[in-house]
């Protein structure tokens, strides 16, 4: 064995040069470890669970009042829940058929309602 600093021959149970006075390690075989796997394998986020395709009742009476609604919320989610989405677009053809219908029948009373109270009805 030599030393690492000064190069001198040393016998090999040394544990320090004798001429410049360094430490030296002894060698130690090297181990060849097998590759081990992670000890804890990584954690992936997963995305939250997608909600549940079932008409909601808040959306539905919001179509039926303002059916823009409706037509706006069939239109966005119809590809991820299309339940709610039809149920929607259903009460938001029906708020506008009502609405259609309030404004024919308020139309045709508003114009008999004065002629019979006028007499010519």
């Amino acid at each position: 064995m030599f030393c690492n600093k000064c190069g001198n021959q040393l016998p090999e149970e040394a544990g320090f040069c004798d001429r410049c006075g360094n430490a030296i390690a002894a060698a130690v075989p090297q181990q060849v470890y097998p590759q081990q796997p992670y000890p804890q394998q990584p954690v992936y986020y997963q995305a939250a669970p997608p909600e549940p395709d079932v008409p909601n009742k808040g959306l539905n009476i919001a179509s039926f009042f303002f059916p823009i609604i409706g037509f706006i919320i069939y239109a966005t989610s119809n590809a991820q829940t299309p339940l709610k989405a039809k149920a929607a677009l259903k009460m938001s053809i029906i708020g506008l058929c009502v609405s259609v219908g309030a404004v024919i029948l308020f139309s045709v009373l508003g114009v008999v309602i004065p002629l019979i109270a006028e007499g010519i009805l």
